[in-house]
């Protein structure tokens, strides 16, 4: 992020494309939120009512949600099983997999899909802005995304969905 801070991107997933100079024209950014070290964009996800800041990371092989997020409003999940991963430190963890429920982004209907459950208390003790949610593949694949690092703003520019 040290490098893309200054920049813009489109990214697209299903034409496997990573563009600096496409600058797609869209009626309404949102605006980027840092995180307090300026290092992931956070964006707005919305939950029925609940409108939340969430991480937007493309190094997350899967979006991954906070257990505790998840205790806390258990109707949005449904368990569907475990599955063996990898954190930033090569240690090969357990976590159990469930199925989040429809959310907005940026207008747009993500349907239902696979997301891993961590527990990321030790995280949030230490920060003024809790992560509860971070957005990772299984999420970022289904729409094109750009984001203007310089400039403070982002969009989708086309959605795809979870079938794609």
């Amino acid at each position: 992020m040290d490098v893309l801070k200054e920049s813009s991107i489109f990214l697209s997933y299903k034409k496997s494309l990573l563009d600096f100079k496409t600058h797609p024209s869209v009626e309404n950014f949102e605006s980027i939120q840092p995180d307090p070290r300026g290092n992931q964009p956070y964006i707005n996800l919305k939950f029925e009512d609940q409108e939340l800041k969430v991480l937007w990371d493309t190094g997350a092989g899967i979006t991954i949600v906070d257990i505790n997020f998840i205790k806390r409003f258990p109707e949005m999940f449904e368990l569907v099983g475990q599955s063996v991963g990898t954190d930033s430190t090569g240690n090969k963890i357990v976590t159990p997999n469930y199925k989040i429920k429809s959310f907005d982004i940026d207008g747009h209907h993500f349907d239902s899909h696979d997301v891993a459950a961590l527990d990321m208390s030790h995280i949030n003790l230490k920060s003024s802005n809790p992560v509860y949610i971070t957005l990772g593949f299984s999420t970022i694949r289904q729409a094109d995304w750009f984001f203007d690092f310089k400039n403070n703003k982002w969009a989708v520019i086309e959605f795809y969905g979870a079938k794609y």
